[in-house]
């Protein structure tokens, strides 16, 4: 069954436009709502998957996994806030005086040596 050309006219005026209406049938027309609804729930489907994952409020963010959590970059990848804490910790990780082992590749062969930590930052902490 075709539906009638006024029917799209009366459509085309009130959107400021001609549509053709050669072709289209009320079982083409059911077909795509059909699958925009199916494409829908499975839209529905993710976002209540993102919701439960990451918490968005005025406070902050929150990402929660049951899983690992991978984060990649094709180059930089750049973390800022105020304190970086990893694990949970109140250590800082580069402590002026702690103890390194540093291997420095090089044109001629590759070099490894013990040093000391002259310089860090308080504000990045780990366990």
């Amino acid at each position: 069954m075709k539906l009638k050309p006024v029917f799209w006219i009366l459509i085309g005026v009130l959107v400021g436009s001609v549509i053709d209406v050669s072709g289209i049938t009320t079982d083409t027309l059911e077909k795509q709502v059909v699958t925009l609804q199916s494409q829908v729930t499975d839209l529905e489907k993710r976002v209540t998957t993102l919701e439960s994952a990451l918490k968005v409020t005025a406070a902050g963010v929150t990402l929660i996994s049951n899983g690992p959590i991978t984060v990649q970059s094709a180059t930089t990848l750049s973390l800022k806030g105020g304190v970086l804490q990893l694990n949970g910790s109140g250590q800082a990780v580069a402590r002026t005086g702690d103890p390194v082992r540093v291997t420095v590749p090089t044109s001629i062969g590759t070099f490894t040596g013990n040093g000391t930590i002259v310089s860090g930052s308080p504000a990045v902490l780990a366990q």
